[in-house]
């Protein structure tokens, strides 16, 4: 596969598909989204897909490999569905902000009413 990056031709080998997942916001649609082998150092982050019956497991191994190929950065991880939970707390907290000034302004309205 090839593509055009500011008239520069670059190319990839294709060596998997994976299902459509959201690497935005939720209330945006899906969009594609590559992976990219890569052997800098530049990089210091490792994406997993970790079944839940074995998440301890898991752990323990990838906190193991982590150490043994990058000695000086910590193994440091988080659960997606919280990132995404921290994401909305905002939206949350917004919406509970509007709902609690809705009820004042109605109440204000039913004063002038009286």
């Amino acid at each position: 596969m090839a593509f055009d990056w500011d008239g520069v031709q670059i190319r990839h080998h294709i060596i998997g598909v994976v299902r459509n997942f959201h690497f935005k916001d939720l209330h945006e649609p899906i969009q594609p989204y590559g992976f990219e082998l890569n052997s800098l150092d530049d990089y210091n982050y490792l994406i997993a897909h970790v079944v839940q019956d074995k998440i301890g497991n898991t752990l323990q191994s990838l906190e193991q490999t982590w150490k043994k190929i990058n000695p000086d950065e910590p193994f440091e991880y988080s659960f997606i569905d919280q990132d995404f939970q921290k994401n909305y707390e905002v939206e949350i907290r917004q919406a509970q902000l509007i709902n609690y000034f809705t009820i004042i302004a109605i109440i204000i309205s039913c004063l002038g009413l009286f």
